[in-house]
């Protein structure tokens, strides 16, 4: 399987990201700028998945 390009951070825009390995079983994607990171996941696969999962931004204004 071929791994997913990694999306910019969604917070800063940084597109430096690491996977971690963390010792508790998961794994997950953290931005080397702001250190914000994406959901842990079981592999690393769905930690890169899950970091790029977006919301749709909206295109008109909230009122």
């Amino acid at each position: 399987m071929t791994r997913a390009a990694l999306l910019p951070c969604p917070f800063c825009g940084e597109r430096q990201t690491s996977t971690i390995a963390s010792d508790v079983d998961c794994y997950f994607v953290r931005c080397e700028d702001c250190l914000a990171e994406g959901p842990p996941e079981d592999t690393l696969d769905e930690a890169m998945v899950a970091w790029n999962a977006r919301a749709e931004i909206a295109t008109t204004p909230r009122r």
